[in-house]
């Protein structure tokens, strides 16, 4: 695949998350709803996308980077601060990048990118806050 479009597949992968903030700002009572099963669905999505490039580096036996990614992907998976999705997206970049040697995969990899970014970018900027309660309107006197 050609180095152009390698950048195009990328850039629409991490689209996935901007679709997703989009989601939540149209519909804010569906994405507050939908809460627990968009971070499973986060999780599950983001663990997955890490199986093409480990099964690559595996088929390669590059130890030395399998190593990393585990660890990577356990960070990741327990980090749980409010703007993770900034990190997130770079560690789902490097991944792109690691798969960019196998057309087939790196198609795989931009696919569950893309699929990730869906519920990661609804769920973005949304941990560790509460919903507060409607404000009553001021009484006229």
């Amino acid at each position: 695949m050609m180095p152009l479009n390698q950048l195009l597949v990328g850039g629409v992968a991490l689209l996935g998350i901007a679709l997703g903030v989009l989601l939540r700002l149209l519909v804010p009572e569906e994405a507050a709803k939908g809460r627990a099963y968009f971070t499973m669905l986060e999780r599950v999505l983001l663990a997955a996308a890490f199986v093409p490039a480990v099964a690559l580096r595996v088929i390669a036996r590059q130890w030395l980077v399998v190593a990393p990614l585990a660890v990577l992907l356990v960070v990741v998976l327990l980090l749980r601060f409010r703007w993770r999705i900034v990190l997130n997206a770079a560690v789902l970049a490097v991944l792109l990048v690691l798969t960019a040697s196998d057309e087939n995969l790196f198609l795989l990899e931009a696919s569950l990118i893309f699929l990730y970014g869906l519920p990661a970018g609804t769920l973005a900027g949304t941990v560790g806050t509460q919903q507060r309660p409607p404000r009553a309107p001021a009484k006229a006197i």
